[in-house]
């Protein structure tokens, strides 16, 4: 019943507010379609090719699969442990704890959008990149328990062989699908920012915490000091915009989303607090 009032409410509110509606949906789908559709769509169908001939196998998995997630970006890291886990490659366990550290940002968005587009400075956004890895690596180690004893491992009754083409072709289709997704996604939360600022004008850093772009946009505006750990500490949180992609994406697996974000939040603040002494000391 409480799901069906708030989509109700939602409905209302886009309805009475409908020029604020179209300018959030707009804005959404123009950082979707520049930003994200570019950087992810060739680089994640080359990832899930890689793990469906073998990558993540042998003692090598875990830096493989963590390295798969830096490079593709959210939702990247989620998808590439929901082909392992379809695989029968991994087990619940072993999917939580790789979840715990293994979906991040990357490094093109940290870089790029974080560093050189809202702060104008790509010093800045090697800084997040830096501290967002070993924050990263931190919480590997704090929820290392979650995956001690067990290896990657491959079910001979899931081996299926496929064509190169075939192959591709999946790729492409699941890519296209996890894309998808993430537009919505980020529409959706762009016109919830757009409607929380309209009714509470006062709520621009709350809001922060619904989509990560433009919570960063707006956190750039505090000074310095701020701004930067907690854009860091955002970004390697990932705003519950990308909390409901990764949920989404791992819908059919025994993932648990309140473990995954006490991770993530975890992250966050470990990022947050490294960026806040590296200015001190750096700067």
């Amino acid at each position: 019943m409480g799901r069906m009032v708030l989509a109700a409410l939602l409905a209302v509110f886009m309805l009475i507010f409908p020029q604020v509606t179209l300018d959030g949906a707009s804005e959404g789908l123009r950082l979707w379609f520049q930003n994200v559709l570019p950087a992810q769509f060739p680089f994640m169908i080359c990832i899930l090719l890689l793990l469906k001939n073998g990558l993540g196998s042998g003692s090598g998995s875990v830096p493989s699969v963590f390295l798969t997630g830096i490079l593709s970006g959210y939702p990247g890291g989620a998808k590439s442990i929901e082909v392992l886990y379809r695989q029968g490659r991994i087990s619940a366990k072993r999917l939580q704890w790789l979840m715990s550290f293994c979906n991040n940002s990357g490094p093109l968005f940290m870089v790029g959008t974080i560093g050189i587009g809202i702060f104008g400075s790509a010093a800045i956004g090697y800084r997040i990149l830096i501290t967002h890895l070993l924050s990263a690596v931190l919480c590997s180690c704090i929820f290392r328990i979650g995956g001690r004893g067990e290896t990657f491992r491959v079910r001979g009754s899931q081996r299926i062989e496929e064509s190169f083409g075939a192959q591709l072709g999946s790729c492409v289709t699941e890519t296209a699908s996890v894309m998808i997704m993430v537009g919505g996604f980020m529409m959706l939360y762009c016109v919830l920012i757009r409607l929380c600022g309209r009714l509470w004008p006062g709520a621009a850093y709350l809001c922060s915490l619904l989509e990560m772009t433009n919570g960063a946009v707006q956190l750039a505006k505090l000074p310095p000091v701020w701004s930067v750990p907690l854009a860091g500490a955002l970004v390697s949180m990932g705003g519950l915009c990308v909390y409901s992609q990764t949920c989404t994406v791992l819908e059919h697996t025994p993932f648990s989303g309140p473990r995954y974000l006490a991770a993530k939040c975890l992250q966050g603040i470990l990022c947050g607090i490294m960026l806040f002494l590296w200015g001190i000391w750096v700067d």
